[in-house]
């Protein structure tokens, strides 16, 4: 696409190589895809100027403007109003992008872009409309969630592919292992994992044996999951948001999609309070 394009791009983390990096960025570059604090790294020493930049894109703004990345964006949208003003007022664009808005960010946001236009979805906090819910009360398997999971897989097409969520790594590493045990064979992705991408690869791959993907909520954003057609819940999250993000892996682009929750003692209030937005077609807040 670049080729065709006529630009040039450059993509900067913290873990790339900084030689190579900097030996791109010799040369004119047109487009920017950076992490915060790699771009920051990068300007701090005086490898990148934003004195020429004319769009700032900010995807997955719900996390970029909380989770400890605040900080590091706010600076880079300052650093561009500066240029700004020592530049003549040249015109630049600051583009937000996110599926999810609460209250913390959508407050940073009139501050720190006061002016700022906002497009927003009629459906946005809202559930799916081709996304079935399915609230399972771990009371009926004595709070046993590995028992829950196995009677919920056989349930379930055995062609499908499945998502499952866990808050914590340790537990997503235990379930993997649990599964294949029990004949279920599984991928995890969670922190700090090697070879996410192939891992990715591998269960997108409709030839693949393992049909299931245990994972943190590393796998709850920014990846391709149109082929998703289930999710589990094996732990429910605590906030609204992370609630949207995993459910929102499937039932994508118009295709239907199934949401399976095990739900705990202390679970039970958020539980509720989503059932009931959900089944009265509301905001889920």
């Amino acid at each position: 696409m670049c080729h065709f394009a006529k630009f040039r791009p450059i993509a900067i983390t913290s873990h790339k190589n900084r030689q190579f990096v900097r030996k791109t960025l010799l040369m004119p570059t047109d487009l920017v895809v950076a992490t915060p604090a790699g771009l920051l790294d990068y300007i701090k020493n005086k490898h990148i100027s934003l004195s020429e930049t004319r769009y700032l894109v900010i995807d997955e703004a719900d996390t970029m403007f909380c989770k400890g990345f605040d900080k590091d964006v706010t600076s880079i949208i300052k650093q561009i109003k500066a240029s700004n003003v020592t530049q003549n007022n040249r015109p630049y664009q600051i583009i937000v992008v996110t599926a999810t808005l609460p209250k913390t960010v959508n407050e940073l946001l009139s501050k720190e872009l006061p002016f700022m236009k906002r497009i927003t979805s009629y459906s946005l906090h809202k559930s799916l409309p081709n996304l079935s819910h399915n609230f399972i009360d771990l009371k009926i398997f004595n709070y046993n969630k590995y028992e829950a999971t196995i009677q919920t897989l056989k349930a379930h097409s055995e062609s499908a592919s499945t998502m499952i969520f866990c808050n914590k790594k340790k537990t997503a590493e235990h379930l993997e292992k649990y599964l294949y045990s029990k004949n279920f064979p599984a991928i995890g992705l969670y922190g700090d994992i090697d070879d996410r991408t192939t891992k990715l690869e591998s269960f997108r791959n409709q030839e693949s044996h393992a049909k299931i993907l245990v994972c943190t909520d590393i796998a709850s954003r920014g990846v391709d999951t149109t082929f998703v057609n289930h999710v589990i819940l094996f732990d429910f999250p605590t906030t609204i948001v992370d609630f949207l993000h995993r459910v929102g892996r499937t039932a994508r682009a118009g295709k239907r999609g199934k949401a399976t929750y095990f739900v705990t003692k202390k679970d039970r209030q958020l539980a509720e309070r989503i059932k009931r937005n959900i089944r009265d077609k509301r905001v889920l807040s």
